[in-house]
């Protein structure tokens, strides 16, 4: 028997970046602080912040101006930027680092072929097992299905063979802990030639953590239900999940997807942000961040409908109109307004594992009785009797 809780998220706009608008602005998680660096709009600026509401402009001209679909990663050893379609024209395989976001060198150019819109994201097994791997891409008229890593940014590696899946620019990669030390590289979605992905594909590097020479790709899904618009797709993990997030083609809005093993899929709330194609998301201090294309910031906070303990910060909580008990009722009269919920405040500590970092908050805690389980084996009541939109239940099943 399965038991999968379902999520839902609080959105926040914490603030503003301070940059340009109507461009795009990537975030990434370095050094305790959110970095939002800007495309499009050569020269590009950098800003930072400790907590996503005040930030700072940090370099107010980017070395490297590039103004489409660089890659952006980074380790203990700092910030690095890759590929990309630079202001002076051409693509690129230059790559450069900072530590502090204000001085950037260059490095050797990647022995890779020059591109952008490729994926450039971290498999962090703690220093100096940080490998920063590139994934596909296209350049002059060609797209790329070909794999480098690289503790450093100078020296790289190349796979003996090429990856399974089809060549693709605009993907989206992350990685997860798999099984025991082992992790697991995911790559989704993408695109080529006009023609738009869904699919989920896995690998599972070996050796692990030192120098792994056998990537073995698997394709999880070959069309998983969410389906994004052409440049659009963004992922992370948080906690023990996969988040997908992309501008839905039916829907025409933000969506956001996450699955606990890459093959089944649970559709979130609708993020309130901006249709856009070109917000991207970064995982920082145990939230979900998204800097839209006018700079505003969204932090999302996650909680788990269902779970018997969830701590969410008060200001998320502000949308919750009341909190009431329940009495004896039946499981098919359940909703939001005769659930039993207990409220307590208490003093909680978000840490972040990926940012070694720790803040203090006031928050609250909910509590859900048992009688908000629900074993749909034994359930005989049709299930479409249940509201799903405002009942807080925790499904079980087979």
């Amino acid at each position: 028997m399965k038991t999968r809780e379902m999520s839902y998220v609080y959105w926040e706009k914490t603030g503003n970046c301070g940059l340009r608008t109507n461009i795009r602005i990537v975030p990434l998680a370095y050094n305790n602080k959110i970095w939002a660096f800007e495309e499009w709009n050569a020269p590009n600026a950098l800003a930072s912040s400790s907590d996503g509401t005040t930030w700072t402009t940090v370099n107010g001209s980017l070395p490297f101006s590039i103004i489409a679909w660089g890659g952006y990663s980074s380790t203990a050893n700092g910030m690095f930027m890759c590929g990309g379609f630079p202001s002076s024209g051409g693509v690129t395989n230059h790559v450069w680092s900072s530590m502090d976001g204000v001085t950037w060198n260059p490095l050797a150019d990647a022995p890779w072929a020059t591109r952008y819109g490729h994926c450039f994201t971290l498999m962090d097994h703690g220093a100096p097992w940080q490998w920063m791997i590139v994934l596909g891409g296209a350049g002059s008229g060609t797209y790329y299905n070909d794999q480098w890593h690289t503790l450093d940014g100078t020296t790289w590696y190349n796979p003996t063979s090429a990856p399974a899946y089809s060549a693709r620019w605009l993907a989206t990669a992350t990685a997860t802990i798999s099984i025991g030390p082992t992790m697991a590289l995911w790559l989704m979605g993408g695109e080529n030639s006009g023609v738009t992905y869904n699919d989920v594909w896995k690998c599972i590097p070996w050796p692990w953590p030192t120098y792994p020479y056998s990537w073995n790709w698997e394709r999880v899904t070959e069309h998983a239900p969410w389906d994004f618009a052409s440049q659009s797709i963004s992922s992370i993990l948080l906690g023990d999940k996969l988040w997908v997030f992309g501008r839905g083609k039916i829907s025409g809005v933000c969506e956001a997807w996450y699955s606990y093993d890459g093959e089944d899929w649970t559709e979130a709330n609708k993020p309130p942000i901006p249709t856009t194609m070109f917000s991207r998301v970064v995982s920082f201090a145990d939230q979900m961040w998204i800097i839209d294309h006018n700079g505003d910031v969204w932090a999302g906070t996650v909680d788990l409908l269902g779970s018997s303990s969830t701590s969410t910060s008060r200001s998320s909580l502000s949308s919750i109109s009341s909190l009431s008990s329940l009495t004896s009722t039946s499981v098919s009269s359940l909703s939001s307004s005769s659930m039993s919920t207990y409220v307590k405040t208490t003093s909680s500590s978000q840490s972040s594992s990926t940012q070694q970092q720790t803040t203090s908050s006031s928050s609250i805690e909910i509590r859900q009785p048992k009688l908000c389980s629900i074993d749909l084996n034994n359930y005989s009541a049709n299930v479409k009797d249940i509201d799903l939109s405002s009942t807080i239940f925790n499904c079980k099943g087979t």
